[in-house]
């Protein structure tokens, strides 16, 4: 988790001069030379009062994106599943009713098409997780 949050905050900021600054290193007296140094916060540095409040403010807003790139991934995996199901049940259904081929294959024709909307809106509100958490 470690390595994950140092990586997190070097895309974010881009420099170790930037986040030296967001952090006010200075003023806590933990001036960073490489992201490599960054350790996750936690209760032992809290303790020792030298941890800035943005740091802790960092975590949590780490822990929001984390979290909320889970839920996405989960959502996508959701989607994929729902519309499969949906696709094979739906023919079945139709196929073991006895209806003609024709008929059965624009059933289930509108069925995918069934499907593939209801996978589209709920894609569409992918991506949108970290808004719920924060």
């Amino acid at each position: 988790m470690q390595r994950a949050f140092r990586s997190w905050i070097e895309r974010r900021d881009g420099t170790i001069a930037v986040l030296n600054e967001r952090w006010a290193g200075s003023f806590w007296s933990t001036r960073y030379a490489h992201f490599d140094e960054v350790r996750l916060p936690n209760s032992p540095l809290v303790a020792e009062d030298k941890l800035s409040p943005h740091a802790l403010l960092d975590l949590s807003r780490f822990q929001a994106d984390t979290t909320a790139q889970f839920l996405d991934n989960q959502a996508s995996v959701f989607v994929l599943s729902l519309l499969g199901i949906l696709v094979q049940d739906f023919g079945l259904f139709v196929l073991a009713n006895g209806a003609s081929l024709a008929g059965s294959i624009a059933v289930v024709m509108q069925g995918i098409v069934l499907a593939i909307g209801i996978g589209l809106v709920l894609l569409s509100r992918r991506g949108n997780a970290r808004g719920w958490l924060v």
